[in-house]
């Protein structure tokens, strides 16, 4: 999986034997403290860098499936199910 982090030149290709942890979230807290239901998904990698697909419109939720779907099975790491964003 390739990372190109927002406002940076380099881009970094990550195996699919670094992925720990691959997540659907239902809700996040905003920093104003409010509650904001709106479904995305995270990928973390071993080194603690990400990928989600927070900042999506809706539209691309399916399309995010599909690339997480794919991830899970390359990766062999399940996708968890958790209600609100971990902090």
């Amino acid at each position: 999986m390739r990372l190109n982090p927002f406002l940076s030149l380099a881009e970094r290709l990550y195996p699919s034997s670094e992925v720990i942890h691959i997540r659907s979230i239902a809700r996040f807290k905003a920093p104003s403290g409010e509650i904001v239901e709106k479904p995305y998904f995270e990928i973390t990698f071993r080194d603690g860098a990400s990928w989600s697909s927070r900042g999506f419109h809706e539209a691309g939720l399916e399309k995010s499936r599909l690339i997480v779907e794919f991830v899970s099975k390359r990766s062999g790491k399940p996708i968890t199910q958790h209600d609100i964003a971990p902090e």
